[in-house]
């Protein structure tokens, strides 16, 4: 009789399982999502800052090299993400 009695609460703590499996997941997503948005931030703050200097000197190139880097690791992250 007990066995019977626990049946369908324990489908129903299965299934409460492999939801919550499926919500983790999608959680790490959301995570490397979140992350590679803010390396984008970063780049475009960084091309931003770039475009106000005067193109004579140094440090607008640094700019640009570090908008392009963050342009490539946001990418990588966005493409290897789970």
């Amino acid at each position: 009789y007990l066995a019977a009695t626990y049946t369908e609460a324990n489908l129903l703590l299965a299934h409460v399982e492999t939801l919550e499996d499926q919500a983790n997941q999608m959680d790490d997503r959301t995570q490397a999502y979140e992350l590679a948005g803010f390396i984008f931030a970063i780049g475009l703050a960084s091309t931003a800052w770039a475009s106000l200097v005067h193109a004579s000197r140094r440090i607008r190139l640094i700019f640009q090299i570090i908008a392009l880097v963050c342009l490539l690791i946001g990418a990588g992250v966005f493409i290897l993400s789970p």
